[in-house]
């Protein structure tokens, strides 16, 4: 993997996690529900669910 592609990763992968907070903090999810993802080329980014 170059590091242009993992920058690309790391970059998505932070948007990842700022939506998925994002969401529980504005009340659209409740709990551990919801998921929220992103790709990147061929890799899928995927937020676990059930966990706190």
């Amino acid at each position: 993997m170059s590091d242009q592609q993992r920058n690309a990763i790391e970059r998505a992968w932070d948007g990842v996690v700022a939506t998925a907070r994002r969401t529980a903090a504005d009340g659209l999810v409740v709990g551990t529900s919801g998921n929220v993802s992103a790709r990147v080329g061929d890799t899928i980014l995927v937020t676990p669910s059930g966990v706190l």
